[in-house]
């Protein structure tokens, strides 16, 4: 089996184009030489399941498929065998598993699972815990069963869109086919938003993508989020509700769920509160707010949190944007 080194290294090399001992160096925070060695031994282990590593002088590694279906099964099954070492990546590993598991989990199988003693996982566990209050989400104890995570299904997403926007961002070991279902996600959003020339910011599109994965994912676990209220939906405006419904038909044909209409808004909302849309302003350049504008959009804005937990109430930027989009609509 691999260590995590091997893994993340792995994971690294592409069948595409060549890559550098120093590039890998860089990224995974060991020396060339040790690099060079870890290649030479994942080269052995790769032979016997499917692929193999080549070298080009000046050029630097590739990975070779040589069998498809036995590489992948070889990845998957490193993957799930991969324990997680500090504290930090244990809190990492507790969150996911919590929030996916639909059961009680007992605290010795959880202990033996990632294979820490129970005083280790019983510490973990708190720091879980204080991170999933961020969410409004508890971990509920009961008596011969275990633990299991309770919460509202909006606060369960957020929550594990947090940890995967993590994952994406610094940790290598994540699957490669989720990689690969995330940038089919990222290819409807464009051509849906590109045809209608909605303009959202990178940041936003990332976020979109992100949370209609993990939409995906509760859907077909059957966790669906509840019909909003009306207030919510006058927040969603045409446009935002057109997109969503766009969206939602191509990622339904494509990865065979079907989203609810509650789903849809719940995408309608992703767009309509992380949009970019120009601030009106004088002929100075400066953000011209009407005082009661203001007040109305405070109003909108604590809606929005008591409704979906998005806390744009002290971000000045969202305040002032949805201020200015309220202004230019009583003009």
């Amino acid at each position: 089996m691999l260590d995590k080194r091997q893994m993340s290294l792995l994971n690294l090399l592409s069948e595409k184009e060549y890559k550098t001992a120093e590039s890998f160096s860089e990224k995974l925070n060991l020396s060339s030489k040790t690099i060079r060695t870890l290649l030479k031994i994942l080269d052995e282990t790769l032979i016997e399941n499917g692929a193999h590593i080549i070298s080009k002088h000046g050029y630097g590694y590739r990975l070779v498929i040589d069998d498809f279906e036995k590489i992948k099964k070889f990845k998957l099954l490193n993957q799930k065998l991969y324990l997680p070492e500090t504290s930090e990546e244990r809190i990492q590993y507790l969150l996911e598993y919590l929030l996916n598991c639909k059961d009680y989990v007992k605290i010795e199988d959880l202990s033996q699972m990632i294979y820490v003693s129970k005083k280790t996982l019983t510490h973990d566990i708190k720091e879980v815990e204080s991170l999933m209050r961020k969410y409004n989400l508890e971990i509920d104890r009961k008596p011969y069963h275990g633990i299991r995570v309770v919460g509202a299904e909006f606060d369960l997403r957020l929550c594990i869109a947090e940890f995967t926007e993590r994952r994406i961002k610094i940790d290598l070991n994540y699957p490669e086919e989720l990689n690969e279902e995330l940038k089919e996600i990222a290819q409807i959003i464009m051509k849906v938003i590109d045809n209608k020339n909605y303009k959202i910011s990178d940041v936003a599109f990332q976020n979109l993508i992100v949370h209609i994965h993990i939409a995906i994912k509760r859907i077909k676990a059957n966790y669906y989020i509840p019909l909003g209220n009306n207030e919510m939906s006058e927040l969603v405006g045409d446009i935002e509700l057109k997109l969503a419904k766009d969206c939602a038909r191509l990622i339904s044909k494509r990865f065979d769920v079907e989203f609810p209409k509650s789903e849809i808004e719940y995408i309608a909302v992703h767009l309509a509160g992380k949009k970019m849309l120009d601030l009106i302003k004088d002929g100075k350049g400066n953000i011209v707010i009407d005082q009661e504008i203001n007040d109305v959009v405070k109003e909108m804005l604590q809606v929005v949190y008591e409704g979906f937990k998005f806390d744009f109430r002290t971000d000045d930027v969202t305040r002032t944007t949805f201020s200015a989009i309220k202004s230019s609509s009583e003009i």
